[in-house]
């Protein structure tokens, strides 16, 4: 009987010996951990700065596109001037495209958004201020597009939108408005 309970202390002792080697992490391996963690880090930070900036430009870009052509589209449609123009008001000559900027209809041909009915609500779209590290550059009066898709007053000139970020070897994009209505972007 008593080397049966010898034996069974033994093989409870062993289970405890076990249980307690198998229980956590030891300080050493945490370290360890923390550094290779850390060095990971190091090394994706500055690649994940480099793609959120770029999304915020790549993000720019399409909502210019994007109002441009909307812009053109809805003179074809609406048969009517529509304008595209920094958001402090088609009727300032010295708007800041950066602050924002609103695509809206022009159906009496002065050069300023037409007030906004039940029928035909105006401004059409309208930007909020653009994200920090972004620059928008663009001509101190509206972009115009005529009732035929042509854009400028009176035969008009070409229009450049600049789109940069302001951080070191940031891409450039340069949107021209031809006199026919065509848009061209080129980066730079």
């Amino acid at each position: 009987y008593q080397s049966r309970t010898a034996v069974f202390n033994l093989i409870c002792a062993i289970q405890m010996d076990i249980k307690r080697s198998v229980s956590g992490y030891t300080l050493v391996e945490v370290m360890v951990s923390v550094a290779v963690a850390g060095i990971l880090m190091s090394i994706a930070l500055p690649s994940m700065v480099d793609f959120v900036r770029g999304s915020k430009l790549t993000a720019l870009n399409g909502q210019i596109t994007a109002d441009l052509q909307f812009a053109r589209n809805e003179a074809i449609k609406r048969n009517s001037t529509v304008l595209v123009c920094p958001s402090v008001g088609c009727s300032n000559p010295q708007g800041v495209w950066a602050n924002g900027w609103y695509v809206c209809v022009d159906a009496n041909d002065d050069g300023k958004c037409d007030d906004s009915t039940s029928v035909n609500p105006n401004p059409l779209r309208s930007r909020g201020q653009i994200e920090v590290g972004l620059t928008l550059v663009g001509p101190t009066a509206a972009v115009s597009y005529r009732p035929n898709g042509s854009q400028g007053f009176g035969g008009g000139a070409t229009n450049t939108l600049t789109v940069s970020g302001t951080w070191s070897g940031a891409p450039r994009y340069v949107y021209t408005m031809y006199r026919t209505g065509v848009l061209s972007l080129a980066k730079s």
